[in-house]
């Protein structure tokens, strides 16, 4: 049973991960790949010994269902993730700051893009929890929840303009 536990919770954790990514982000691509290679060879880790762990479960048909289970998030991880690492080529896709949002209480948030392909960009607001010049901690912020003034640095275009995002909407 404790065994189960472990294995589940792990399992929940690592699903969690898939969809929610990484808090962290390296902000040298150098540091990044390296950063991101270690995170696969952790993930790796624990796929191992989730599958060898689900070995010592004696119920046949939990043990069966347990690995079925971490077998397809393996497959998740493979078919999201880790390609990002085994890039031959010299490009490889990473988040650049478009514009910085700071409200009147201090808190910022980053929109960014990617490049994911030659024809699809992805976007995305990140809340910054913390920040210095070799990495970010941020979380996924999506418009919505932004109310109220905020201060807005273009990157690209160099200028700043104040927005209330109440009346934007």
């Amino acid at each position: 049973m404790k065994n189960l536990i472990i294995i589940y919770t792990a399992l929940i954790l690592l699903a969690a991960g898939l969809f929610i990514g990484s808090p962290i982000e390296f902000l040298d691509i150098t540091v990044d790949r390296i950063m991101k290679i270690v995170l696969v060879l952790v993930i790796l880790f624990c796929f191992y010994r989730l599958f060898r762990l689900s070995g010592v479960i004696e119920i046949k048909i939990i043990k069966w269902v347990t690995r079925f289970l971490i077998v397809i998030l393996f497959i998740l991880y493979l078919l999201n993730g880790f390609w990002t690492v085994y890039t031959t080529s010299d490009y490889y896709p990473k988040w650049k700051d478009l514009e910085v949002y700071t409200n009147k209480n201090g808190q910022k948030v980053i929109s960014e893009s990617r490049e994911t392909s030659p024809t699809v960009y992805d976007y995305r607001n990140r809340k910054i929890l913390l920040e210095n010049n070799q990495f970010r901690i941020s979380t996924d912020f999506p418009e919505e929840k932004m109310d109220g003034v905020w201060t807005v640095h273009d990157i690209v275009k160099d200028s700043t303009y104040s927005i209330d995002i109440d009346k934007k909407r």
